[in-house]
């Protein structure tokens, strides 16, 4: 699937260059607990380091929420002061990545609810979520990028929960658990949810193809 990049993901994944280089030998999750340590001392470089490690993980999740780049970095930015202002209360009962997404998933409801309307698909695919091989055949590439469109096309049609859901298990690769507390819900919940949310994308899918 052709990648599509904002121009903000594209500056973000600039910035975190040097970080990911230095740490690419640290287990993310020794690493993270090390870096909150220091930045509930009060040491802004160690928060600045998370701020880098996770915001793409933040925008993609709050896109695919809210179905808008503006509304997505502006809940990305919101979030880490929420988490800046909160983390001495943090302690490390989950991971900082899982956290964090949690604070990113309930500032989205909040503008969802804010709202009051469907969010409209703006600018495409969620940001880094798709690849295309450069060594692809054109005819191969045509045909891929039909599928991604409908797949696109079909995601963008379920409801919120089906679409943060799916995100969250298919694009960034949680757990049920991590899932579980990122929505602050039961494990069961998330299996329910996952069902349903697949169920929705599989009929949605084939009634799609009918038209």
């Amino acid at each position: 699937m052709p990648a599509v990049l904002t121009a903000q993901e594209g500056d973000f994944q600039e910035q975190g260059k040097s970080a990911e280089i230095a740490e690419a030998f640290v287990p993310d999750a020794l690493l993270d607990a090390a870096l909150v340590a220091r930045a509930q001392t009060g040491d802004l470089a160690a928060m600045e380091t998370l701020f880098l490690r996770h915001e793409v993980a933040v925008f993609r999740l709050a896109f695919r929420i809210l179905h808008c780049a503006d509304d997505a970095d502006d809940v990305r930015q919101e979030t880490f002061v929420r988490v800046w202002a909160s983390l001495g209360k943090f302690r490390g009962d989950s991971q900082f990545r899982t956290y964090t997404l949690a604070v990113c998933s309930n500032l989205c409801r909040d503008r969802l609810r804010e709202s009051k309307r469907r969010p409209v698909m703006l600018y495409g695919l969620a940001p880094g979520e798709t690849h295309v091989s450069a060594n692809t055949d054109p005819q191969a590439r045509m045909e891929r990028s039909a599928e991604n469109e409908r797949v696109r096309r079909v995601i963008e049609s379920l409801p919120p929960l089906h679409r943060e859901t799916l995100h969250l298990r298919y694009v960034e690769d949680l757990s049920a658990e991590e899932i579980a507390a990122v929505t602050n819900c039961s494990r069961i919940a998330v299996s329910v949810r996952l069902f349903r949310a697949r169920k929705a994308f599989e009929k949605a899918f084939r009634a799609d193809g009918l038209t």
